[in-house]
């Protein structure tokens, strides 16, 4: 699949970083409805990701003159993005461990811990067998739960 990355940059007269997240949320809202599917926060705004086959430029356009936040203007620009398969990037590199406490460390065998903590579960799963890496985060919040009644 081929893919646009759009670099879209606010301007305001006065921007605090709420009022700026406020604005990412609510473009990255309203832009899911041109196609666009995934989203990374920068210093001046958002950059957002859409397939080239199901992009809605004309949509997008509409959004953005229509954008409800008032006194705030949205300008992007489209490029070509960079093709890379993230799976394959995911599991080559692995994830970082994840410590919870000094119960328990998450990691894999790429990213080696230190054993020796006495009493400390170690779990090593190979990234080829993890979801991604935000269902670690929430598996390790799963994890300082249950810990908390052993």
């Amino acid at each position: 699949m081929k893919y646009y990355q759009l670099n879209f940059v606010f301007e305001a007269k006065e921007m605090s970083k709420v009022f700026l997240q406020t604005a990412r949320d609510v473009l990255a809202g309203l832009a899911a409805d041109a196609g666009l599917e995934s989203f990374e926060d920068t210093d001046e705004g958002i950059i957002g990701y859409v397939q080239t086959d199901l992009f809605d430029k004309e949509r997008l356009d509409q959004i953005l003159q229509d954008f409800p936040l008032p006194d705030i203007g949205v300008k992007y620009t489209i490029e070509d993005a960079d093709y890379k398969d993230w799976n394959e990037t995911w599991e080559a590199e692995g994830f970082e461990p994840i410590e919870i406490g000094n119960k328990c460390i998450i990691h894999d065998p790429h990213h080696p811990v230190e054993v020796n903590v006495p009493n400390r579960l170690d779990i090593v799963i190979d990234a080829k067998m993890a979801l991604a890496q935000a269902p670690m985060k929430q598996h390790a919040w799963c994890l300082r739960n249950c810990f908390k009644y052993l």
